[in-house]
């Protein structure tokens, strides 16, 4: 829906921005993203050249659409399960857009050199203003799991495993606390690339690798948010990051995660505790870090909990 909102913003675009090269100081870089998308869409070139040879802005924005119909149309036989076209006939990759950002670039090019004949575009500051707002995702998705869906899942992967001396449902919650803490800053994998457990725990994990293979098709921007339904404790977020980092959401180097995981506290007791829950979260330097975006690599990671017994 997104991206054929902008193929018809860009479409109205075309009709307003028909300046000539005789009237507007047109800057290197656009001239030399013109040669590069000459270059990539030959066949765009040979439809527009004659007609917009001395209209730069309606030949750049002609290279634009066909690199969003690309786009659209990869994201189409994502959608319908077909095979994707990568390469053209000739060998050469098909030219589309990966994220939002790559478009946003393109239009800021145009801006800056409209800004540099004193001119401004209204259609084209708001097509901007929409792109930053909502790029090639248009709504985030939220992910929402109880929490233990998670604790099952690790109890049986540490037992399968044999790594706890005692299941991992049955220790102590600071135990917990500590076990994960550790395991966070552990570049080890924890999970199997096979996955020999029930259809349940697979569907947990499976569940974060889909996340994984959605950031590299759509960008980071399409899901933020984790939802964990009846939290209880400090333990029900660091689940979900472990389970992440075992996708490649959360990096344990630099305690930076790709997904954000959000307790949601339901029962009476559970919003009654959750002010201290939430202060022993945070005073952990590892949450700290992923909320801050990652911690600074210069500083030497402070050494993980004692387990107290």
């Amino acid at each position: 829906m997104v991206l054929k909102k902008y193929i018809e913003s860009l479409d109205h675009l075309n009709k307003l921005l028909s300046l000539s090269l005789h009237w507007s100081e047109v800057q290197p870089e656009l001239l030399d993203s013109l040669d590069q998308d000459q270059l990539k869409m030959p066949e765009v070139y040979e439809q527009w050249a004659i007609r917009y040879r001395q209209e730069p802005y309606r030949l750049k924005l002609a290279y634009m659409e066909k690199r969003l119909r690309n786009t659209l149309e990869r994201g189409m036989r994502l959608y319908q399960g077909e095979p994707l076209m990568e390469e053209r006939s000739d060998g050469t990759a098909v030219p589309l857009y990966r994220d939002g950002d790559e478009f946003l670039a393109e239009l800021r090019l145009i801006q800056t050199d409209l800004q540099a004949t004193q001119l401004t575009c209204q259609g084209l500051e708001t097509l901007i203003c929409q792109v930053e707002i909502y790029g090639f995702v248009l709504a985030q998705l939220d992910l929402r799991q109880e929490s233990s869906c998670h604790s099952d899942a690790l109890n049986e992967i540490t037992e399968y495993l044999q790594i706890l001396p005692q299941s991992y449902d049955s220790l102590p919650e600071d135990e917990k606390t500590a076990w994960l803490v550790k395991e966070l800053q552990t570049r080890r994998p924890l999970v199997p690339a096979e996955l020999p457990f029930s259809a349940k725990t697979c569907e947990v994990v499976e569940t974060f690798r889909m996340v994984r293979r959605l950031f590299q098709e759509f960008g980071s921007g399409i899901c933020r948010s984790y939802i964990i339904s009846m939290s209880h404790d400090v333990s029900d977020l660091l689940e979900v990051l472990l389970l992440a980092k075992e996708a490649g959401l959360y990096d344990p180097a630099t305690w930076q995660s790709s997904i954000q995981p959000v307790p949601l506290f339901e029962t009476v007791e559970d919003l009654q505790r959750a002010p201290q829950v939430m202060d022993k979260l945070f005073s952990l330097p590892l949450y700290k870090a992923v909320l801050d975006g990652g911690r600074d690599k210069t500083l030497p990671p402070p050494r993980p909990p004692a387990s107290k017994r």
